[in-house]
């Protein structure tokens, strides 16, 4: 994508981050020269967003002129914004022409990634808007459109690898009592330890941890009346594995180099026919039965060693992107012999969060860090692009297992409710009161998640920098949930007050909590008061509901 734009004062707007700490938000004015982002870690990466917006000096997260493009790709790109002498701005975004050549012959055709081109004139909001109509309803797998998402536990930060059928059970049944629909469980499951250090490839369920298989575990699992999932890591290698030893070339890998470990492990060569056809056969393997509901297909490390043992010379700068494309060859051959299976991608998080995943996969893991602090910063800057019925969200055990943190069971539960919620925590180390509170959480979740995973979402402005705010306004505008984060307990920054936004100015609107009425021009043009809690992570949460014609009883004329 090439875009021309005149020569007029302009904001860039871009995503950066790392591992645990994905998708912040940068702005900045556009100044004389070239300004770039880029990923060449063989995927979309989490330092990089493949994504970029020009913006007016005024825009804001409801008005205002906004330019952006998104990359429908999961490899190396290049996103970048040049100001000529002149004044005149050009934008641009497509794949990392840094070591990178594809040599076509007489009769070759190739097919570049295609670009999304997003213009808003209603500021970040307008963007968000239209992102996440053309991704949930042009993009992900139409099956899944609006196809409601199970509530799940995730088993790894209440067992990491170390899995046994009696926590299996145990965790099961906690789970069912709490109203959790699908049981994942997580990494370990085939190791010969309980470390990363061995068995990545082999994926031969290990025995003398669940007897029986894969298979005893799903029945089990299927018999509470729950679905299971299964993790895997597809597209990696240990060097302590059945599968090295007997095919030491099907990784990457550069002849008389020392290869690069990440994680304790080595990617496959997915360029390779003869690859790509062991990973299908061995997920296939473990789907056939029809017993396994949902996958967690994780990638957790960049490419390095970028070299093929069966591409010569000339092809050396093609394997890249001949990766990604061996990669949705194998996503195609899945999806499209199991259309019934949720497959959520992940990589360490958000590492590989893009479009050209979405394609294949209807969810994606936003990120390992579960705190919910971090979370409501890092959902933030997702949301701008992704649908939240795309994005997963977990509630996870305090103190936070990545950053040490603790906030309040409702502060984790409000910033993951209006996604696709999850548990990540150890049940039987919850109180009775904890449990009782998640399961009310649950069945609250299910009683709106019809309409908040699918109706439109926005940003709301804040007073400072201290709140988070969004608001899920149904699509006939009778019904709008509101969730604000109080980042930390500060008197300068208290009573702050939040504008909404999506009502029709014209109908009265009721706080459910409150009994109170407003006016939908009262709530969007001088907004809604927070009181002073004295907390650090305090959230917020409020509903308004329409108010039918004849309330006159309801109004206290006092």
């Amino acid at each position: 994508m090439s875009l021309e734009l005149p020569a007029e004062e302009y904001e860039l707007m871009t995503l950066y981050g790392t591992h645990a700490k994905e998708a912040n938000m940068q702005r900045f004015p556009i100044h004389y020269g070239v300004q770039k982002t880029e990923s060449i870690r063989g995927s979309s990466s989490p330092q990089h967003q493949p994504f970029l917006a020009a913006l007016k000096p005024e825009t804001n997260e409801c008005s205002g002129d906004v330019w952006a493009a998104h990359l429908v790709y999961s490899g190396n790109f290049l996103a970048q914004v040049e100001k000529d002498q002149f004044g005149n701005v050009r934008a641009q975004i497509g794949i990392h022409p840094d070591s990178f050549k594809w040599e076509l012959k007489p009769g070759d055709t190739f097919a570049s990634p295609e670009a999304v081109l997003n213009y808003s004139n209603t500021g970040l909001n307008g963007m968000r808007h239209n992102f996440h109509w053309l991704y949930q309803q042009h993009l992900i797998p139409k099956r899944f459109e609006e196809k409601t998402r199970p509530v799940l536990l995730n088993s790894w930060e209440s067992m990491y690898y170390d899995v046994t059928m009696e926590k299996i059970d145990e965790q099961a049944d906690l789970a069912k009592a709490a109203g959790i629909e699908l049981f994942v469980l997580d990494d370990g499951w085939f190791r010969k330890g309980n470390d990363s250090r061995s068995s990545m490839g082999d994926w031969i369920c290990n025995e003398q941890k669940l007897p029986g298989g894969i298979a005893a575990v799903a029945d089990v699992i299927h018999k509470k009346g729950l679905q299971f999932g299964l993790w895997f890591e597809p597209e990696a290698v240990s060097e302590d594995s059945e599968l090295l030893r007997h095919h030491p070339g099907w990784a990457l890998h550069i002849p008389g180099y020392q290869s690069v470990k990440g994680r304790h492990e080595y990617l496959l060569d997915l360029s390779r026919e003869d690859v790509r056809e062991y990973l299908f056969k061995t997920l296939d393997f473990y789907l056939k039965d029809g017993k396994i509901n949902y996958i967690k297909w994780d990638m957790n490390r960049p490419l390095t060693d970028v070299n093929s043992a069966c591409l010569g010379v000339q092809q050396k700068e093609e394997i890249s992107h001949r990766y990604v494309l061996g990669l949705y060859d194998i996503l195609e051959r899945i999806t499209e012999k199991y259309p019934d299976v949720l497959i959520e991608g992940c990589s360490s998080g958000g590492a590989r969060f893009d479009p050209g995943m979405l394609y294949y996969v209807p969810q994606n893991w936003t990120s390992d860090n579960t705190d919910a602090f971090d979370r409501a910063t890092i959902q933030r800057g997702y949301s701008l692009l992704y649908p939240q019925i795309t994005m997963g969200a977990h509630v996870s055990i305090v103190p936070n297992h990545q950053t040490g943190r603790s906030t309040s069971l409702d502060a984790r539960y409000q910033v993951a409710r209006l996604f696709n919620l999850g548990y990540e925590l150890d049940l039987t180390k919850c109180s009775e009161e904890e449990r009782k509170e998640i399961a009310d959480q649950i069945q609250e979740y299910k009683e709106q998640r019809g309409w908040l995973q699918n109706e439109v979402l926005s940003y709301l402005e804040v007073p400072n920098e201290n709140y988070i705010a969004w608001s899920v306004v149904s699509a006939t505008g009778e019904e709008c949930e509101v969730i604000i984060m109080q980042k930390l307990f500060d008197p300068r920054y208290s009573h702050g007050r939040i504008h909404l936004c999506g009502l029709n100015p014209e109908w009265d609107y009721k706080d459910e909590s409150s009994g109170q009425i407003f006016g939908g021009d009262e709530l969007m043009e001088i907004g809604v008061s927070l009181p002073l809690i004295k907390r650090d992570f305090h959230t917020f949460a409020f509903h308004f509901s329409k108010v039918k014609e004849n309330y006159g009883d309801q109004i206290n004329c006092k």
